[in-house]
């Protein structure tokens, strides 16, 4: 069965991280952490229901820093193919990008004219992505800081990922779900509204209603229900309750 993409993108400490790991089995997903201490959360046992931290990876070079995560990319999906790894987390893409474009920039000196060093940004980043989402049945889960919608020399740029260059427009196209994580009433909530055109969101099933609750873990069973609904015959009216056995998540 091929499994969604995720992209959940909200300002710091918002409980970005903790949502994700609440989300996924620790012993069949592994985490690729561009910002040290990305899973200190989770030693916390109230955040934690799997009461485990799970495999992970720190990169967090100055020097090359695409190509450091693109090795541990590279490690995820030869153990995927060995049935050992289910989901694959990059907390954050934005820290990642961050880095890269400062290494372009400082230490292979390539300048920002004719978009000479957003292109070799796209180079570098581009490659681990698309690796990544081309094994649909791989699970995947990207992390993003927040930028907040603005207006440049009178052109409105809609809100979305914390990326340079055009990342922030060419990422979340890629992805199937792309929430926003805001607080309301005191309770995270996710934002996924597609009439919005302030933030780039998106849901490409139709599973999440705007401003509900943030439980990416139930998101994730409403999806596959869904599609294993479909194979089966079903009607799709049928299966917006989450009542997954939670395989394919690795329970």
């Amino acid at each position: 069965m091929n499994m969604p993409s995720v992209l959940v993108v909200g300002p710091s400490a918002i409980g970005k991280t903790v949502a994700v790991a609440q989300a996924l089995n620790p012993d069949h997903s592994f985490w690729i952490c561009t910002e040290p201490g990305a899973l200190e959360p989770m030693f916390n046992l109230e955040l934690n229901p799997w009461k485990k931290i799970p495999p992970m990876a720190e990169c967090l070079s100055t020097h090359k820093p695409a190509s450091e995560v693109q090795r541990w990319v590279q490690y995820c999906l030869d153990e995927h193919a060995k049935g050992r790894i289910k989901a694959v987390v990059l907390d954050t893409l934005s820290t990642l990008c961050e880095r890269e474009w400062a290494y372009i920039r400082n230490s292979l000196r390539v300048d920002e004219g004719y978009g000479r060093a957003n292109r070799a940004l796209g180079l570098s980043i581009n490659p681990l992505i698309y690796d990544l989402l081309s094994v649909r049945s791989l699970l995947v889960c990207m992390i993003c800081h927040e930028k907040e919608s603005s207006t440049i020399e009178g052109k409105f740029m809609p809100g979305g990922p914390k990326l340079p260059g055009d990342l922030i427009k060419t990422v979340p196209a890629q992805f199937d779900i792309c929430i926003r994580v805001g607080v309301e009433a005191g309770q995270r909530i996710m934002k996924v509204d597609p009439l919005d055109r302030t933030f780039l969101t998106k849901d490409r099933y139709s599973v999440i209603t705007d401003g509900e609750k943030l439980d990416l873990r139930s998101v994730l069973k409403r999806v596959l229900d869904r599609k294993r609904a479909f194979t089966n015959g079903l009607t799709a009216s049928q299966t917006l309750t989450p009542v997954s056995d939670g395989k394919e998540l690795g329970k």
